[in-house]
């Protein structure tokens, strides 16, 4: 039988790992930019795991990704991505990378009731200090399987 500490500290790990992988399952991300056609600019298929791993197919590029989601101090939640191969061919928008991106990317997530993200840059405040997004999103995920 688990003492009372024990089942606290394996709630709080719990939490920690489902704050850190929180998305498993492919999703489409496509950006709020769109072509005369009025189809996005940009569409991809991002695939998670439960453990940390991304994998994003864009055009004919594929690559492969660390992800955790992080919360700041306001409880803002981040997507943190670290790329760990591509096959540097032209992603969604024609481009081509010259191999993989060094360190980490930061993401702000705006995730609604429906279970959609809205990808956005940092937030920032008024004079009062009150919060506000955008005009800097630029796209959005929702889950296809």
């Amino acid at each position: 039988m688990l003492s009372a500490s024990s089942v606290i500290a394996l709630s709080v790990l719990s939490l920690v790992t489902q704050d850190a992988y929180p998305f498993s399952g492919t999703y489409r991300f496509q950006t709020n930019d769109l072509r005369p056609d009025g189809k996005p600019v940009c569409a991809e298929t991002w695939a998670f795991t439960g453990t940390g791993e991304m994998a994003v197919n864009s055009g004919q590029e594929v690559v492969q990704n660390r992800y955790r989601v992080e919360r700041d101090s306001e409880g803002s939640r981040w997507l943190v991505t670290e790329q760990v191969s591509t096959n540097s061919q032209p992603d969604c928008m024609g481009e081509v990378s010259k191999g993989v991106r060094l360190g980490e990317r930061r993401t702000y997530l705006l995730i609604s009731n429906s279970g959609t993200w809205v990808l956005c840059g940092p937030p920032g405040r008024t004079a009062d200090g009150t919060l506000f997004v955008g005009p800097t999103c630029y796209g959005s995920a929702r889950r296809i399987d």
